[in-house]
């Protein structure tokens, strides 16, 4: 996946990640006419605990202790 045949066949895109830097990954399994389909890096562990307990109404202090006894991250 990672030499140049693979990647100029569309295989393969570039992507950049707090994590990894500058990387390529595999790309999109389906590409849509109308719509970008983009690959980028990921996420990180835990990169949207917070936002999605808020949206399941948990408050910062639920939160707080949730991530202290270590149920999430």
């Amino acid at each position: 996946m990672q030499d140049d045949e693979f990647y100029r066949a569309g295989y393969a895109v570039d992507a950049v990640s707090p994590i990894f830097d500058a990387h390529r990954r595999p790309a999109p399994l389906v590409r849509f006419s109308r719509s970008a389909t983009k690959a980028h890096a990921g996420c990180r562990l835990g990169q949207h605990t917070d936002a999605l307990l808020r949206e399941l109404g948990y408050d910062d202090e639920r939160i707080a202790r949730l991530r202290k006894r270590d149920v999430v991250r």
